[in-house]
């Protein structure tokens, strides 16, 4: 436990414990003292006659016990897990050895996501993960309390890997609705994580590698704190190169470091200094010869935080950080794509505790941006330079820099409202200066505590999300100037603790969404032409009800289940071609997948342990193309949007593990097959004209794939 106060009582002298639970308290003359331990949301302990010798160490375990109803430890909010070191108060953690013993997840975190209840993905390739119908954009990332952008290697072909070691991360949270006013600008999900300090007794690490790379940590004790440091490699271009002699080879290549240092300034304050950076390139080049893709894009991200306990009631942590995005994207030497941005970002969160059962939060963000986009096309084709105005809109020459900030605040209040019901009431305001808008967001959160272990939850509140940059980064974007979409939560869920290690949970909900931001048709009534527009046209919603389970069923048995039934649609306007109208459409959104069912088995025999997991989605909607009748030779036409739907998804993974001990190390191997009965999983169809005839070709994902991993600890 960190930030817990000691106080030597009749002196001047205490400590407050690090964030392993660690203190020390020096220079105390041999005698009889008596301790005093006092943390938020625990009971005060003292300990009577502890003996301290000349020249000797007196060493010692204390444990605390919770209040019988600490607020800190109430988890209000639907749609919350977490991963943690090991099982908290809330009895919502999932240990973090359980994650990393999943197989087919590289490792990563967004994949380990992929299996939590209301989250799915697009294909094997993408680390990317949708909540609840929403897209990969609309999850708010954070990384010890620092906005992380895109946070994904390999970008080009979908981000196929996260940008952060596994191995570095103590708890995670994740919010797939409903979430406090103290998260902002997002509308589906929020993802919080929280890296771990490195070890504080002695220097130690670990390397890890595999088929796709290679990583590294060290850690270890520094004066009043301690420090850690990750480093990642890929193997992937040397793989292509040897898998792929062929005429076009994809090389692509990543690395990034991470790190967090820890200091205990006092016993009252403590000083965190986070750093990421990553960097990627990828070649799609003519063997031998000159390159016909080029991408070179990278994250880099800097955090200072300090926490500090102003009193035994008010707590405050305090964040200065700047994060950079980068990429060069060129095609060929008829494109160049540049971008650079960058935030530099004032965070202030303020905790009080007045009194039980009231736990009061607010907090303000200031975030300066610079973004500075460039694009280049300087050979247009013929047909190109007829549609001057649209290419020039979209690919062709531009360059975009705008200063701007953001500005957000929060109020909320956690609560019992009285003994079986608790409440967290909030309010926020954010403020976009680029494109003067401004959004205030109430929303509320009910938690019902019964005696069989039983708690009855249910959230509503309006979420916003300013455009992203992205959208705001041509002619279209800045001519039409967007506003924030909108999106209104109703959660109601259950949940039942069946034995302190089993539970089961429910829960319905319904999103409705408004302004949503995209491309549009308008009829001219002067020339009668359709003209494309860029703005707010958009509405839908997604609902859905999911089913969780959760446990350990025997010492060296555990299950982890999840099905959930939804439906993701919005509506849009279509060209009536025969009729010159404008006609307003039902569609489903592209992340609408009915069904969703995944199932992870843990099987421990003394140092073996063998994982099971298995998925089954509904197939994704797309758009087909169709053979046109009409056409005097053969030819493929657009058919109607998202009329289809690709074959359902699922794949069995089997991951077997052996741990080693020795003296000084520990070794463990890692047998994993992917794809255990080799599904054919469609990708995309291709369409095209073979031999006078339209032939349409499936490309699918991950076959049959084995893969070997050794990990060694000191």
């Amino acid at each position: 436990m960190s930030h817990v106060n000691i106080v030597i009582l009749g002196t001047a002298s205490g400590a407050a414990s690090d964030t392993n639970g660690y203190f020390r308290v020096d220079h105390l003359m041999p005698g009889t003292f008596s301790l005093k331990i006092m943390c938020m949301g625990y009971q005060t302990k003292i300990i009577n006659n502890i003996r301290v010798e000349a020249g000797q160490t007196c060493y010692l375990n204390i444990k605390l016990a919770t209040h019988v109803l600490p607020m800190r430890e109430i988890l209000i909010t639907p749609g919350h897990f977490s991963i943690a070191q090991q099982q908290s108060v809330k009895q919502q953690a999932i240990e973090k050895e359980r994650i990393t013993a999943i197989p087919a997840t590289l490792d990563d975190i967004y994949r380990v996501l992929h299996i939590m209840p209301g989250v799915s993905f697009s294909d094997d390739y993408s680390a990317h993960f949708h909540v609840r119908g929403g897209k990969q954009n609309e999850n708010l990332i954070l990384l010890d309390g620092m906005e992380i952008y895109d946070p994904y290697h390999l970008k080009n072909i979908g981000g196929a890997v996260g940008v952060m070691n596994m191995d570095l991360i103590d708890n995670m949270s994740l919010m797939t609705g409903g979430f406090p006013a103290q998260y902002g600008d997002r509308l589906s999900s929020v993802v919080a994580i929280e890296n771990r300090p490195g070890s504080s007794e002695r220097l130690r690490g670990s390397i890890v590698a595999g088929g796709t790379g290679f990583s590294s940590v060290i850690e270890g004790p520094i004066p009043f704190g301690s420090c850690i440091l990750s480093f990642r490699k890929s193997f992937l271009k040397e793989a292509a190169e040897i898998l792929n002699p062929t005429d076009y080879v994809f090389s692509p290549s990543f690395y990034d470091v991470q790190g967090k240092l820890a200091i205990a300034a006092n016993t009252n304050n403590q000083i965190i200094l986070n750093v990421l950076y990553s960097k990627d390139k990828s070649y799609l080049e003519k063997w031998r010869q000159d390159s016909e893709l080029y991408a070179d894009y990278g994250n880099a991200y800097q955090a200072l935080v300090w926490k500090s306990t102003l009193s035994s009631k008010i707590f405050s942590e305090f964040i200065l950080s700047r994060g950079e995005n980068f990429w060069d994207n060129r095609v060929g030497r008829t494109k160049e794509e540049k971008l650079n941005l960058t935030e530099n970002v004032i965070t202030w969160n303020v905790n009080v505790h007045p009194k039980q059962p009231h736990a009061l939060g607010c907090g303000i963000t200031f975030k300066h941006i610079y973004y500075n986009y460039k694009i280049n096309a300087e050979k247009l084709s013929q047909e190109q330079q007829e549609l001057d105005e649209v290419v020039q809109s979209y690919i062709g020459r531009q360059t975009i820099s705008p200063r701007t900030f953001k500005l957000g605040f929060y109020v909320q209040d956690e609560f019992q409202f009285f003994k079986p019901l608790y409440m967290n009431i909030g309010l926020r305001y954010d403020y976009f200066e680029y494109n003067n808008d401004q959004q205030v967001s109430p929303r509320v959160g009910i938690s019902c505590h019964f005696k069989n272990k039983t708690i009855l939850r249910a959230a509503w509140g309006n979420y916003y999300q300013s455009p992203l940059y992205t959208e705001l980064t041509h002619i279209k974007g800045a001519e039409y100037n967007p506003k924030a979409a909108r999106s209104i939560h109703y959660i109601l869920g259950l949940e039942q603790f069946i034995t302190e290690n089993v539970s089961w949970r429910i829960e319905a909900y319904l999103k409705t969404l408004d302004h949503m931001i995209g491309h549009y048709f308008e009829m001219d009534d002067d020339s009668g032409h359709a003209q494309l527009k860029y703005g707010n046209p958009f509405s839908g919603q997604c609902r859905g009800i999911e089913f969780f389970i959760n446990g350990k069923l025997s010492n060296n048995f555990s299950i982890w289940a999840t099905y959930a039934y939804s439906k993701s649609t919005i509506e849009t306007y279509f060209i009536n071609w025969e009729k010159m109208l404008l006609e307003k459409q039902t569609v489903p959104r592209f992340t609408d997948q009915p069904h969703n069912l995944s199932l992870f088995f843990t099987y421990q025999i003394k140092s073996w342990e063998l994982n099971i997991k298995w998925r089954y989605l509904s197939g994704m909607p797309y758009t087909p193309m169709v053979p046109d009748d009409n056409s005097a030779t053969p030819a493929w036409r657009g058919g109607d949007y998202y009329s289809a739907r690709y074959p359902a998804y699922h794949r069995l993974d089997v991951r077997i593990g052996k741990n080693f001990s020795f003296k000084y190390y520990q070794l463990a191997a890692f047998l994993e097959i992917k794809n255990l009965y080799n599904r054919k999983n469609v990708l995309l169809y291709d369409y095209r004209i073979e031999n006078g005839a339209p032939v349409r070709q499936a490309f699918y994902t991950i076959p049959f794939l084995p893969t070997i991993e050794c990990r060694i600890s000191f």
